[in-house]
């Protein structure tokens, strides 16, 4: 995400909060296996992990006032991963 995508007129500090479901609410625990450092999302799936979709919310916020903004992840099982469980099962 680009830095510039949220602009605090007065320069105040901005704080950037990853929550799950799309409640805003930081306590909301994000699995472990998705991150978000420097404004980047990265997620490393489990082997057992399955096609999902996630409800987030980004939380931007200074002292005084905070915005949310909710987006939906989906997360699926690329070809590569997928022939690697296959050919591991089957030998």
């Amino acid at each position: 995400m680009d830095p510039a995508t949220f602009i605090e007129e007065n320069n105040l500090p901005l704080e950037y909060v990853l929550a799950l479901d799309g409640s805003g609410h930081p306590e909301d625990k994000v699995p472990l296996w998705i991150s978000f450092k420097d404004l980047t999302l990265m997620a490393t799936p489990p082997e057992t992990h399955s096609q999902m979709s996630y409800n987030f919310a980004l939380v931007v916020k200074n002292e005084f006032q905070n915005v949310t903004v909710p987006f939906e992840l989906n997360v699926k099982i690329s070809f590569l991963y997928g022939m690697q469980v296959v050919i591991k099962y089957l030998g």
